[in-house]
C-alpha cells in the first residue's frame, strides 16, 4: 500500500504565521495531484514537481488533537474520469491565495515505489470508473488549526457547512423571488397598464402608453371600430403576434376589451390574435402570450399550453417564466418550460 508523507511548505509557513499574528483566515482554494519526484526539500517547493490533469474533488477538513499534537486532515479525492494512460498520483499539492497570489500551503508526497496509487483509465474516458483517496495530514498548532479553512472553487467538493449555506442562500433567493412574482401578479394595476382608446378619422390614439423602455401587457376599452389600414398616432406601430405583418379589419369592435403587449423601447404594440406566438421562433405553442417586467431586470414570461398528440395532459396548462438579466434562466413556476432566451425576445 502506497504510503506518503506530508509537510507545510516555507511559504506556507511564513503566510500562516503572519495571519495568526494579524488576523484572518488562510483558505485553501485547489487541490493539485503530480506524477512527479525529487530529491530536494520539499518545504522549500513553489510548485508541484509535474502537475497533473485530473478530476479532483475535496472533503470536510478535520482536525484531531493527540499527544500535544493537532493534526489536519483533508480527503482528496481523485478520478480517472478522462485519462486516456495510467496516471501515478506520487505528489498532492494544497493551494491557497492571498493578495499577492496562489501558493503552495502544503504538499503530499510517495514514500516508497509505485504500488497501488496509480489510477489505470476508465472504459469510459467520459465517465470515471476508479476513485483514489488521499488523506493529505499535516501537523499545525492549535492556533493555525484556527485559522484554516477549506474555499475549494470549480472542481472542488465544498464543506459541509460551505454547501448547508449555499442551499440556504439558493432557498431564500428562490423564496424572495416567489413572492415578488406574487405580489406582483397579485397587483393587476402594477403589471397591466390601463389605457385610454380614441379615434378621429383613421388614426387611433391610446393615452397612457409607457415611456421607459421595457415591455409590459396593457388594456383597453374601444371607443371605435378598427378598419384595416388604420394607424396609431405618436409614432406607434401596430401588428398582430405571429407572422401576419398587419392588423386584419375589426380586429377590435366598439366596446372591446382589448388586451395587448406594448414594447416601449421599440414603440410596437402587439395585439393577440387567437393565440399566435410572440415571433417566428415561437409559432403557436404560445396562445395568450404576455411578457411583463417584474423589475428592471426581471422579465415575466406567461402563456397558456398547447397539448401535444402525444402528451394531452397539457391541455389546460399555464406557465410562468422569470427570465433574470444575464443569470437566464432562473425558475420554472407552474407547467411547462420553453427554451427560449432573451435574444429571441422580439417581435
Amino acid at each position: 500500500m502506497a504510503h506518503f508523507k506530508s509537510v507545510v511548505t516555507d511559504i506556507g509557513a511564513g503566510k500562516i504565521a503572519a495571519i495568526v499574528t494579524g488576523g484572518g483566515k488562510l483558505s485553501l482554494t485547489r487541490a493539485a495531484v503530480g506524477s512527479g519526484r525529487t530529491d530536494s526539500d520539499r518545504a522549500a517547493m513553489t510548485a508541484l514537481v509535474k502537475e497533473e490533469n485530473a478530476e479532483i474533488q475535496t472533503g470536510d477538513l478535520e482536525v484531531t488533537t493527540s499527544g500535544g499534537m493537532t493534526v489536519l486532515r483533508l480527503p482528496v479525492q481523485v478520478t480517472n474520469k478522462g485519462q486516456s494512460v495510467p496516471l501515478p498520483v506520487r505528489e498532492v499539492g494544497l493551494y491557497s491565495q492571498d493578495a499577492e497570489g496562489e501558493y503552495l500551503f502544503a504538499v503530499s508526497w510517495l514514500d516508497g515505489e509505485d504500488t497501488d496509487n496509480i489510477i489505470p483509465p476508465p472504459a469510459d474516458p467520459e465517465a470515471a470508473d476508479t476513485v483514489h483517496i488521499h488523506d493529505v495530514g499535516i501537523v499545525v498548532t492549535n492556533q493555525e488549526a484556527a485559522v484554516i479553512e477549506v474555499r475549494m472553487g470549480l472542481g472542488g467538493m465544498a464543506t459541509a457547512e460551505q454547501l448547508e449555506a449555499e442551499t440556504k442562500a439558493r432557498i431564500e433567493a428562490d423564496a424572495d423571488l416567489e413572492g415578488r412574482l406574487s405580489d406582483h401578479l397579485a397587483d393587476t394595476a402594477r403589471h397591466i397598464v390601463t389605457l385610454t382608446h380614441s379615434k378621429e378619422g383613421s388614426a387611433h390614439t391610446l393615452t397612457g402608453l409607457p415611456e421607459a423602455p421595457g415591455i409590459c401587457t396593457a388594456q383597453f376599452k374601444a371607443t371605435a371600430d378598427y378598419a384595416e389600414g388604420d394607424t396609431f398616432s405618436g409614432g406607434w406601430a401596430a401588428k398582430p403576434t405571429g407572422e401576419e405583418t398587419s392588423l386584419p379589419d375589426k380586429v377590435f369592435v366598439t366596446g372591446d376589451i382589448v388586451s395587448v403587449t406594448v414594447d416601449a423601447s421599440a414603440k410596437r404594440i402587439n395585439f393577440k390574435l387567437g393565440g399566435g406566438g410572440y415571433n417566428d421562433t415561437l409559432p403557436a405553442l404560445l396562445p395568450n402570450f404576455t411578457a411583463d417586467w417584474l423589475d428592471d431586470e426581471t422579465i415575466i414570461l406567461m402563456a397558456d399550453m398547447v397539448p401535444a398528440a402525444d402528451n394531452p395532459a397539457l391541455a389546460g396548462a399555464r406557465w410562468v417564466y422569470c427570465v433574470d438579466g444575464a443569470n437566464y434562466p432562473q425558475s420554472p413556476r407552474d407547467g411547462i418550460v420553453l427554451d427560449i432566451s432573451l435574444e429571441e425576445l422580439v417581435y
